[in-house]
């Protein structure tokens, strides 16, 4: 998995990996940026885990 650092939330979709990846924000340490792979992924591993109090927000372009 990859983990990377982002100045803002904005993704071109053609440059998204399609590998597992997160993409922590520098600025606030509580908030991550997942790909789609990353989310199925971290889906799994929370409801096996069964883990409670986390939730995936999608964001738009342009939010």
């Amino acid at each position: 998995m990859v983990v990377g650092y982002i100045q803002a939330p904005v993704f071109h979709e053609h440059l998204v990996p399609a590998e597992p990846t997160i993409f922590r924000d520098a600025a606030v340490a509580t908030r991550i940026f997942v790909n789609d792979a990353a989310k199925a992924l971290l889906d799994g591993r929370i409801a096996s885990n069964k883990i409670i109090g986390m939730s995936f927000r999608e964001r738009k372009q342009g939010n």
